[in-house]
């Protein structure tokens, strides 16, 4: 992981929007939290140090209310916070990512989960508010003990980036590459049906490379 020169920014370009990054916070069942407010004074993992997680974890909070001063936050990978969940030392975490999330998946396995709830005020302001808030639905099923779909939120949704100095030539071949072979994406993970004419093409703030551009556009699905 990068722990360095993050203290400027760099000239990137988006190739494609990818799968989403459906996240919530999940506890184990019988905590007695059942909802984001029931998390203060509580021990919560919020995602590792220095990860940026703050960035959508503090808009979540914020609009139910809730700040980081309201309870112990404490700063660890997914896998850690699986562990911290399970061994008590922890009381609810923060886990996302592309579903089916390795890292729920394991906690499925090991405990009886709760996912803990958005409002739907809340989860419509934040929407309202940024552009990268999307509605997301995790369907019945996808985890052990998870009998109903959980109405979620993508927090921000994967990319594919590239330097924005790297030649149109190149990009569009990657781009070519990449959706004419989506099928075996899906193979090794299911995230890989995000790769789709309506998907890869989404705006989300990020400037499309024009390698990107031209690919799309001959493919027909570039928005005009």
């Amino acid at each position: 992981r990068g722990s360095e020169g993050w203290d400027r920014a760099y000239p990137v370009q988006s190739i494609m929007t990818l799968a989403p990054n459906v996240a919530l916070f999940v506890t184990q069942a019988g905590s007695g939290i059942e909802s984001i407010d029931d998390l203060r004074g509580r021990r919560v993992t919020v995602g590792p140090a220095g990860a940026g997680f703050e960035y959508f974890v503090g808009p979540l909070l914020g609009a139910h209310g809730v700040t980081y001063d309201d309870f112990s936050p404490l700063n660890a990978t997914q896998q850690a916070a699986v562990d911290m969940l399970t061994d008590g030392s922890a009381d609810a975490t923060f886990l996302g990512g592309a579903v089916p999330t390795a890292s729920i998946t394991q906690a499925a396995a090991s405990m009886e989960l709760t996912f803990i709830p958005f409002g739907d005020a809340e989860k419509q302001g934040l929407i309202d508010e940024y552009l990268f808030f999307r509605p997301a639905t995790i369907p019945a099923d996808t985890y052990r003990g998870q009998a109903q779909p959980f109405e979620g939120l993508d927090v921000g949704s994967m990319h594919f980036i590239a330097s924005a100095s790297a030649s149109e030539d190149l990009i569009y071949n990657v781009t070519k590459l990449l959706f004419e072979n989506q099928p075996l994406v899906v193979e090794k993970h299911a995230a890989g049906r995000a790769i789709n004419a309506n998907n890869v093409v989404r705006d989300t703030g990020t400037e499309f490379h024009p390698g990107a551009i031209r690919y799309y556009q001959e493919a027909g699905i570039w928005p005009q």
